[in-house]
């Protein structure tokens, strides 16, 4: 039985969805599996009997997710989708910036998959869904400098993969 009502659950899922998708993209690099983990971290959510504690459910959600995510949904159909994405954007007919925006953003994603666990999860909370180093340091179980000396790293490593540093 879970431990709230379905309105409680709408509440949570309207709050939440945005960032977790979010994140399930910067994890997956792909719209369709980010839309599957996130949905799966909500149904998961849905099935807990513990209460949530306000102040840390953004962070147990995207831990839930980035779990999915580990667990497999990374291999799930990512080959056939990729293709399909692909041909996707090579048949609209793009302006230049916005070409240079997609390329910019593939550059970033893909600089990203090369930054190991947890270090690109924690850079990602960090930098892209705004978790604070308290919540952090509680969800990953290290210091709040441990965490920081690994943002940075993770950061300089991202600029580096990506180029960004030119």
């Amino acid at each position: 039985m879970p431990s709230f009502d379905t309105q409680s659950f709408n509440a949570l899922y309207d709050t939440y969805y945005v960032d977790v998708y979010r994140f399930c993209y910067w994890l997956s690099g792909n719209k369709d599996d980010a839309k599957d983990i996130a949905s799966e971290t909500f149904a998961k959510i849905w099935t807990v009997e513990t209460e949530l504690n306000a102040k840390t459910v953004k962070g147990y959600l995207l831990v839930v997710a980035r779990n999915l995510y580990l667990q497999g949904f990374k291999k799930q159909n990512s080959q056939l989708r990729q293709e399909i994405s692909e041909v996707e954007i090579v048949s609209t007919a793009d302006t230049e910036a916005e070409v240079e925006a997609k390329q910019s953003v593939e550059k970033v994603a893909s600089a990203l998959k090369k930054i190991s666990e947890p270090d690109r999860s924690i850079l990602i909370m960090k930098a892209y869904e705004g978790v604070s180093y308290q919540e952090l340091a509680s969800i990953f179980n290290m210091t709040i400098n441990t965490l920081k000396t690994r943002v940075h790293r993770a950061r300089v490593t991202l600029a580096l993969n990506a180029n960004l540093g030119d």
